[in-house]
């Protein structure tokens, strides 16, 4: 991933394959982000998970084919890995 997409911090929702990258996507125009700058450093780790699971609930209201990632700077996790993160944190 470029530099400057790895300073954005986030949640992304990704069109296409499930196992498709989000720097692929990204590169191919295939990405958008949603959550600009959301960390769970800044916000904590149940603020974001519950912003990914709205930003789901939109997107399914929606028929939005796409799913949702968040870029912590280093890889990206989806929203049931997100999920058990918490559930283990809690």
């Amino acid at each position: 991933m470029a530099k400057q997409e790895e300073d954005e911090w986030g949640i992304y929702c990704i069109k296409g394959p499930s196992g498709r990258s989000l720097s692929e996507a990204l590169t191919t125009g295939d990405a958008s982000l949603c959550a600009f700058g959301l960390t769970i450093e800044e916000w904590g780790l149940e603020q974001v998970v519950f912003v990914m699971k709205e930003n789901a609930r939109e997107m399914m209201l929606c028929n939005d084919p796409g799913r949702l990632v968040y870029w912590d700077g280093h890889r990206q996790w989806s929203l049931e890995e997100m999920q058990k993160r918490l559930a283990a944190k809690l």
